[in-house]
């Protein structure tokens, strides 16, 4: 399976944050989406959940009780060398246990299966 900037996303898949940048990658978030994704005139879109749960686990091993308060996927149109890829950018609202928001959002590559 082929990766573009290194990121894929499929149900269940897990995503690593930190990369996009050059940074070394501080977490691992586990998404689990919804196999139906809408295609419109070329975009892919998933639309933004609320409230999801997921459990994010640093690289070091010892687990945090960080909480996904909100995801999204706005997609870009897929490059015409690869059908079935898009790019797009994945934004993450987050709540660590202290009870801090932050958000962090990076480009992805979709592998969108028909």
């Amino acid at each position: 399976m082929k990766l573009i900037d290194g990121f894929i996303i499929q149900p269940g898949q897990l995503i690593a944050f930190g990369a996009s940048r050059g940074e070394e990658v501080s977490r691992v978030l586990e998404l689990f989406l919804d196999d139906s994704i809408e295609q419109i005139d070329g975009f892919e879109f998933i639309p933004e959940w609320d409230g999801v749960d997921v459990k994010v686990t640093p690289l070091g091993g010892n687990e945090n009780g960080s909480s996904i308060l909100r995801y999204s996927i706005a997609a870009l149109p897929r490059p015409d060398a690869e059908a079935g890829w898009v790019r797009g950018v994945l934004r993450v609202q987050m709540m660590s246990e202290s009870g801090v928001v932050f958000e962090h959002a990076v480009q992805v590559s979709l592998l969108i299966r028909e």
